[in-house]
């Protein structure tokens, strides 16, 4: 299948060995199966540890200590193209979530963020993160990783019965209800979570991981100013349409 990714402006990939930044143990902390047009199987929210690499200096003290915590975090899948294992996993690169962030991994896909995603996935985490979503379960540890993707992949329409992230079925359950409710929030809701990515790197030598987002609440929140963000921007911060081939592999266990 063919298809668009909106690229937030060009990186330049470096082809060098890169630090382990971030080693860590990986565990299915809740998980349900979805069946998408891009990928089918399970959608897991992760629990993750850190056991090992060097931060790179210049993260925010508090996403320090997110990463760092003693019982660990959680994260969901930013990749569609890409696989992760639980066990241990190293990913090459840490880095605030912003424009232009770019994940440096190989294969089949890459991804960028421009302004109204970055925006929509910060008050998506927000929620999760303050106790609004209630507890977590397999059905909304599903929708919530749908509602990510389609932020992420769909170009815009935040409806998972359009645009290029679809549902191949699955439309009227209560999964899909869910998720729906939370793009909802995620595209009126005012306050936002830092973001934060793990990614892979370009020719490092390791193993090609998935890339995951993670956030916390900060005391020191992004910038809340209401869409659309992308007015008079020019056309490198608008974007790139990169043609790409995609369909998903499942995630390795």
């Amino acid at each position: 299948m063919k298809r668009f990714v909106f690229m937030a402006g060009i990186a330049v990939l470096s082809t060098s060995a890169m630090a382990q930044n971030f080693i860590g143990t990986w565990s299915n902390l809740n998980s349900g199966n979805v069946n998408t047009n891009m990928y089918d199987g399970a959608a897991v929210r992760f629990g993750a540890v850190k056991t090992g690499g060097t931060l790179p200096g210049g993260l925010p003290a508090e996403a320090v200590t997110h990463l760092t915590q003693a019982g660990g975090f959680f994260t969901f899948c930013a990749e569609l193209g890409e696989t992760i294992g639980y066990g241990t996993n190293t990913h090459e690169r840490v880095e605030m979530v912003n424009v232009g962030t770019q994940t440096w991994s190989g294969g089949s896909q890459q991804v960028t963020f421009n302004f109204t995603q970055i925006a929509r996935l910060g008050r998506l985490w927000y929620l999760a993160l303050n106790g609004n979503l209630g507890a977590w379960d397999n059905n909304l540890a599903a929708a919530f990783q749908l509602a990510q993707w389609e932020i992420l992949f769909d170009g815009g329409s935040m409806d998972l019965t359009s645009g290029n992230f679809q549902l191949d079925s699955g439309v009227g359950n209560a999964r899909y209800a869910a998720t729906q409710n939370l793009l909802a929030q995620a595209g009126t809701f005012g306050l936002r979570a830092n973001l934060i990515l793990l990614s892979d790197a370009l020719n490092s030598g390791q193993p090609l991981v998935q890339d995951q987002i993670t956030g916390y609440i900060s005391s020191n929140p992004p910038n809340t100013v209401p869409e659309p963000f992308t007015m008079g921007l020019g056309a490198a911060a608008a974007g790139l349409f990169v043609r790409r081939r995609l369909k998903a592999k499942a995630i390795a266990v």
